[in-house]
């Protein structure tokens, strides 16, 4: 003997049922740009001969944080000159996030230990970013829609693909 269960689509759902449907989704929905965020930080603190000693970085439910062996010594003799503004270090867009910054703090302090520091500072801010918008409201139901996830009309989750049965 077959169950059948009605199922709905997230956009379905409303109240209790759609939130615990997002916290489902929510919580098995990975950044999926992790990798390409730590090549692009990991290349711009090695144009300094920097490692990153702990890195931490999430969406805005934590403060992120970098921390690196960066000493003044890393910045000694280091020219604007050197530097290109629009310089693709990893090819991903956080790199615009370091280079744009650095260049541009540099060019107003005259400190590349202070440039350097303004870029990480926006770095994390721009990944904070990135994340919160990947796990919000709007990009979780897409998501689901997208991936075909359906829910119990209390918004437990009944799988993919789920055939629907014509009324």
């Amino acid at each position: 003997m077959k169950n059948i269960v009605e199922v709905f689509e997230i956009s379905a759902l409303n109240g209790t049922a759609r939130q615990k449907a997002l916290d489902f989704v929510r919580e098995g929905f990975d950044y999926p740009w992790m990798t390409e965020v730590m090549n692009s930080l990991r290349a711009f603190v090695g144009l300094f001969g920097i490692k990153i000693k702990c890195c931490s970085l999430s969406g805005s439910w934590d403060r992120g944080f970098i921390q690196t062996d960066a000493a003044n010594e890393h910045f000694r003799g280091v020219k604007l000159s050197g530097f290109d503004r629009e310089q693709m270090l990893t090819g991903f867009i956080m790199d615009s996030t370091l280079m744009y910054c650095f260049v541009d703090t540099f060019k107003q302090t005259g400190s590349a230990h202070k440039a350097f520091l303004s870029a990480l500072d926006a770095f994390v801010e721009d990944v904070r970013s990135d994340m919160d918008c990947h796990y919000s409201e709007e990009s979780l139901i897409e998501a689901t829609v997208g991936n075909e996830l359906f829910f119990t009309k209390d918004g437990m989750f009944v799988g993919h693909h789920v055939q629907k049965i014509a009324a």
